[in-house]
C-alpha cells in the first residue's frame, strides 16, 4: 500500500498524471497521490486529489433608494462578504450618490480604501475592486453625501487546501480523510478519466471540524479513479 505522501515507488504514474493534469487545468494545483490497490481484480487505482478555489458571487448591481440606503443585488445596505485575491465589480447607478469603499463611515472622500480599488466615487458605471491579500478584516461601503448609505464588507481569506490521509482500499470501498476548512461546503467529486468533463459528484460535506472521512463505496467498479474536491 502506498502510504500518502509516498510517491517513491510510483514516479511514471505520479510524473504522467500531474503532467497530464497540468496541461488540462493549469489554475488547478496538482496536489497527491494516494495508494495502489491491493485487490486483486483493480490492477491498480491511483487516486488523485485537487483542490479548486472558492469562490464568492463576483458582481454586484448597486443602486439608491431614495437618500436612505443602497439597494445592492436586491437588498437594502447588506453586509457583503468579499475574499481576498478575487475581484469584484460594483455595477453602480445612483446619479447624486458617489459610491466609495472606506476604512471608515464617513461622508465626503476621505478615509478611502483604494488598495486595489478603481472607479472610487462612481455614480453610473463600475467600481473595480481586486482585493489584496493584506486587506483588513472590515470595510465600509459609504455615499459620500449621505450618511445613512453605508454597509459593512467583511473581508475573508480562502480556505486552506485541502489534504487527504489514512487513505486505504478497504472491504466497503476507498477510503480516504479529508483535510479541510470547518464549515465550508465540501463537494468531493470522481472520474475515470482526467480528459473529461464529466466529474460525478459522489457526496457534499459541511464539516464542523478540520477534518472528515469519506468511503467511495463504488471504487471496486473501477480499473482507477480520481478524485476532487469543489468548495464552492
Amino acid at each position: 500500500m502506498l502510504r500518502v505522501g509516498d510517491v517513491s515507488n510510483v514516479p511514471v504514474i505520479l510524473a504522467k498524471t500531474k503532467k497530464l493534469w497540468n496541461k488540462l487545468c493549469p489554475r488547478f494545483s496538482y496536489l497527491q497521490v494516494l495508494m495502489k490497490s491491493l485487490l486483486k481484480k483493480i490492477p491498480f487505482a491511483v487516486a488523485a486529489f485537487f483542490i479548486l478555489p472558492q469562490t464568492f458571487a463576483a458582481d454586484f448591481t448597486v443602486v439608491n433608494v431614495g437618500i436612505t440606503a443602497y439597494s445592492i443585488n436586491g437588498q437594502s445596505n447588506p453586509t457583503l462578504t468579499l475574499q481576498r485575491g478575487n475581484t469584484y465589480i460594483f455595477s453602480v447607478s445612483s446619479v447624486g450618490h458617489p459610491f466609495d469603499i472606506k476604512t471608515n463611515s464617513t461622508t465626503g472622500s476621505g478615509d478611502r480604501y483604494n488598495s486595489g480599488v478603481t472607479g472610487q466615487g462612481v455614480t453610473s458605471g463600475n467600481l473595480t475592486f481586486a482585493v489584496p491579500t493584506n486587506a483588513p478584516n472590515s470595510l465600509v461601503y459609504h455615499c459620500e453625501v449621505h450618511t445613512a448609505m453605508t454597509g459593512v464588507i467583511n473581508i475573508v481569506s480562502p480556505p486552506a487546501p485541502a489534504t487527504l490521509t489514512n487513505a486505504a482500499m478497504l472491504p466497503g470501498g476507498f477510503f480516504f480523510t479529508v483535510n479541510s476548512t470547518a464549515n465550508h461546503t465540501n463537494i468531493v467529486q470522481a472520474s475515470t478519466n482526467l480528459t473529461t468533463t464529466n466529474w460525478i459528484s459522489l457526496g457534499t460535506n459541511l464539516p464542523a471540524t478540520s477534518s472528515f472521512n469519506f468511503t467511495d463505496s463504488t471504487a471496486q467498479q473501477f480499473s482507477n479513479r480520481f478524485y476532487r474536491v469543489v468548495q464552492p
